[in-house]
């Protein structure tokens, strides 16, 4: 439990630090345009920003690509395993 912990701490703290890396870089180059060049950045940054998106799923994307054909697996859990369990102690 210990370890798991130390590690969701620790990839916490670098994707954060890699976000904040890349926010970070992007203030060092917007500060390096000048005027023509920061209009044309917005103008650009707001096309961006405003085209329309698909809509995201709150699910991972590989969520449903197991799928096994069977709609009531948690209802018949214990039985799949015992089936599942007795086959491969059988081979």
């Amino acid at each position: 439990m210990w370890v798991e912990t130390c590690v969701s701490v620790w990839f916490r703290r670098v994707v954060q630090t890699l976000v904040m890396a890349t926010r970070d870089q992007l203030h060092e180059l917007v500060d390096q345009l000048d005027d023509t060049g920061a209009e044309r950045l917005l103008a650009t940054t707001l096309e961006l920003v405003s085209a329309p998106r698909p809509p995201r799923s709150e699910l991972p994307a590989f969520v449903g690509s197991f799928g096994s054909g069977c709609t009531d697996a948690s209802e018949r859990a214990e039985e799949i395993l015992r089936a599942e369990l007795g086959a491969a102690l059988r081979s």
